[in-house]
């Protein structure tokens, strides 16, 4: 194995960390909340806090490492290199925009094709955010 390779795969191996750690902190914030009594503001009335490895998850990981919005086909990208999959890659892009627009209480359009997260994971809970 060469430098080359060896780096690559530490660059892999960094990205899936990064991931993990990324659906670790959204749990952790979400049972704070919930241990503050604050879970109705957090995820609605209806909505359930979203289960690793899930699409939401993939997506709430990707944003939340992104810092910022992000158009769909930068959330395909990223989604799709910590490892998400589908029969297509036109079935995956379907999959998150679903996604995006099905969970409102977790993701709201910025712009036209651009999606944020509702909240970041610094803000209080309950707390939009703001533009």
């Amino acid at each position: 194995m060469n430098i080359a390779q060896e780096l690559k795969q530490v660059e892999k191996k960094i990205e899936r960390l990064e991931f993990d750690l990324a659906v670790e902190k959204a749990v952790y914030v979400r049972l704070k909340a919930i241990d503050t009594g604050n879970q109705p503001s957090l995820f609605g009335s209806t909505q359930p806090p979203t289960t690793p490895g899930s699409m939401p998850s993939h997506i709430e990981a990707v944003l939340i490492n992104a810092g910022k919005p992000m158009t769909v086909s930068a959330i395909l990208k990223a989604v799709k290199e910590r490892g998400a999959t589908s029969a297509s890659e036109e079935g995956l892009k379907n999959n998150i925009r679903g996604t995006l627009k099905r969970r409102g209480d977790l993701f709201a359009r910025h712009d036209r094709g651009v999606y944020k997260l509702v909240r970041t994971e610094t803000q209080p809970v309950g707390e939009e955010l703001k533009e």
